[in-house]
């Protein structure tokens, strides 16, 4: 009995402590079942803090392409895990802000067929931004697949729903100092053709069809 009460004390000792409560029945599934939970929680929170460690990225990255901030400093591409010797493309669609479930199906659609790439996701008003990070010595094999990527999203949503989306890419450029440039050079390409920023009205019911489409697509 003493010997009982010795092995059982530490064990119920330790599910208080993970149940927040005493409990009767199989000490062990209870435990097991507890560090279930607790799994479950902590991957849950990495989740959230990737989720929130990518809107910080994609915010410090739109301040240093629109010029407000000088650069990034070391211990910033440290810890967004930014590779300075890779070649840069930025890329975007120009999709009305106010029209927001053609927009995440421009969005899922795109980062889907961009998957194997490594790519920062960036919000502008109007504009859905894709900064590209591509090892050197692989550029080219990167821009036809990008082209043809991105012929296919084109099509697909014209063929599908006529809707006419406009997109356009900068040339790779070299580290992280030349965001600035890339952006200036995007926003440029698109100033200089306003006629292509026109998006085909869509019915509520056309829209949600697109939605259902992607949603299948994706999965």
């Amino acid at each position: 009995s003493f010997l009982l009460r010795r092995n059982f004390m530490p064990v119920s000792s330790l599910l208080e402590k993970v149940s927040g409560e005493k409990k009767r029945g199989n000490e062990f599934y209870q435990i097991e079942l507890a560090y279930s939970q607790l799994k479950n929680e902590n991957k849950s929170m990495k989740q959230i803090l990737q989720g929130q460690k990518e809107t910080l990225l994609g915010s410090y990255l739109l301040s240093v392409m629109k010029g407000h901030r000088a650069g990034l400093s070391d211990n910033e591409k440290d810890f967004f895990g930014l590779e300075e010797e890779k070649s840069m493309m930025l890329s975007g669609f120009y999709v009305p802000s106010g029209d927001e479930l053609l927009r995440f199906s421009i969005d899922n659609v795109f980062s889907e067929l961009m998957d194997g790439e490594t790519f920062c996701h960036i919000e502008n008003g109007d504009y859905l931004f894709y900064l590209f990070f591509v090892e050197q010595g692989e550029e080219a094999e990167f821009a036809a697949e990008c082209d043809r990527q991105v012929a296919y999203l084109l099509n697909m949503f014209k063929q599908n729903w006529d809707v006419e989306i406009s997109f356009r890419k900068t040339a790779l450029g070299a580290g992280l100092d030349s965001i600035t440039s890339l952006y200036q050079q995007l926003m440029q390409d698109f100033t200089n053709t306003p006629g292509e920023k026109k998006e085909a009205e869509q019915s509520n019911e056309e829209i949600r069809g697109i939605v259902a489409y992607v949603l299948g697509y994706v999965e």
